[in-house]
């Protein structure tokens, strides 16, 4: 689904993100926005990881997830490779598909940026996000179904966002 910046707006709005991080924003570049799936995120964040396994495997680490299973992760530097590393490393391999498709098709694409980015919030210790807490950077997206979704690169997964959380978002940036 293609979504005007209006309509862009209009899943901020109905997300509750705070309408002064959105409303006139410089760092939401585009007019046409292509709407994503999670499974295309999922996608995007297992290249990174493939990527850092190959790249750099001293940036990758094992978690325990439960019933013996483990899965690789992003390995957590403060002062090198912390939750903004995470975001933006993940963030760039999808713009890199979204190059890589412009530069394949022949006739110009129906949008110009992808409803897909990264954003800046305080994170509430709870869990389920491994009781991350204070300032935090992580991805969001709109689905094709038009709704506002984060995503947690350090864990690779969706993260449900409480609504102080939601309320708490100071910077969005997509393009």
């Amino acid at each position: 689904m293609i979504l005007s910046r209006d309509q862009l707006n209009g899943a901020f709005a109905a997300a509750n993100v705070p309408p002064h991080v959105w409303i006139s924003s410089q760092s939401l570049n585009g007019d046409n926005f292509a709407t994503v799936s999670r499974e295309w995120v999922d996608r995007v964040w297992g290249a990174g990881m493939e990527a850092l396994w190959l790249n750099a495997p001293e940036l990758v680490e094992m978690r325990q997830v439960g019933g013996g299973k483990t899965v690789a992760v992003p390995r957590y530097k403060l002062a090198g490779f912390n939750c903004r590393g995470h975001s933006l490393f993940v963030y760039a391999h999808g713009m890199m598909g979204l190059a890589v498709r412009a530069a394949q098709t022949s006739s110009p694409l129906a949008y110009d940026a992808l409803a897909w980015g990264f954003m800046h919030y305080t994170a509430e210790p709870r869990p389920d996000n491994l009781n991350r807490a204070g300032r935090h950077q992580q991805l969001w997206f709109v689905d094709h179904a038009g709704v506002f979704q984060s995503y947690e690169p350090g864990d690779g997964e969706e993260n449900e966002m409480t609504p102080t959380e939601i309320a708490s978002i100071t910077f969005l940036y997509a393009q």
